[in-house]
């Protein structure tokens, strides 16, 4: 009986407190206010720097960032912080922070935790990851808008390329190169671009680059690259002076590599010819 009395009054109490038990596990309206984070942006600068931005909530009095980037084909402990900064000051409108000495690459893995504060308690989010994929990458200066439209596609670039526009266009650029054959063009390529770790797969590395680059120009060039794998294309790799050198089963494909896939100027003829 004695129990039950007690649980009575236990309910009783929480029921009419106005800080009852649950409100104290939940925190109160304005408490969970402050520590409301929207879309998180996540910028990778070239040739350096990582920034990272949210739009401001004017309830949150500081929010900040541990930021750590993980090496693609690399260790996989915890790094050292690359961002851990905070701030009270919004930036047009934008809580943002930035290393601009801080490197990240395509390939890579950007791991985040979130702070914020209210002015009375503070509260770390959950971690978030982001792969470094070709739109993160942005040249210093320019920043991811929300509300940026995306720039209009030409009829060309909408257009999926035969296969005998694509032969012209290959002795075209032969010869306006002054190649005398093209006997020469031979099926290999340059991808200017390398994993950081020297021990990472480099075939692996290559297949999964031109596998994003893929992703890339089908959400940019609708009707490019429908039903074609380009890293089932790769043959073989080797080093290079200015990257990583691969070999394609075919010119062909190789031309269709550098006419769909080359965002950025990211490939390279290795014969310099195209």
């Amino acid at each position: 009986m004695k129990h039950h009395i007690v649980l009575v009054l236990a309910l009783q109490l929480l029921h009419t407190s106005s800080g009852g038990l649950l409100d104290w596990f939940r925190g109160t309206d304005e408490q969970q206010a402050g520590h409301k984070v929207g879309q998180v942006f996540v910028e990778v600068l070239t040739p350096k720097g990582v920034r990272l931005w949210t739009h401001h909530n004017p309830d949150t009095v500081e929010l900040g960032v541990e930021l750590y980037v993980k090496f693609y084909g690399g260790q996989t402990e915890a790094l050292e912080c690359g961002l851990c900064k905070s701030t009270t000051e919004p930036i047009d409108g934008k809580f943002m922070l930035e290393n601009p000495d801080l490197v990240a690459r395509f390939g890579d893995v950007i791991e985040y935790i979130i702070t914020t504060s209210n002015g009375t308690t503070t509260r770390r989010h959950p971690i978030r990851r982001v792969f470094v994929r070709e739109e993160l990458i942005k040249p210093i200066g320019r920043c991811v808008c929300r509300d940026r439209a995306p720039s209009a596609l030409t009829e060309a670039q909408g257009r999926a390329l035969s296969e005998v526009q694509l032969l012209e266009r290959l002795i075209l650029r032969a010869l306006s190169n002054r190649s005398d054959s093209c006997e020469a063009i031979s099926n290999w390529l340059v991808l200017r671009s390398e994993p950081r770790n020297e021990r990472a797969d480099l075939k692996e590395y290559v297949q999964l680059y031109l596998d994003l680059l893929n992703l890339r120009s089908k959400r940019t060039s609708p009707g490019f690259g429908g039903g074609w794998f380009p890293s089932s294309m790769v043959v073989k790799v080797e080093d290079h002076a200015d990257g990583i050198a691969f070999q394609v089963k075919s010119v062909m494909e190789k031309l269709k590599i550098l006419e769909l896939l080359n965002l950025g100027g990211v490939l390279a003829d290795f014969d310099g010819i195209l």
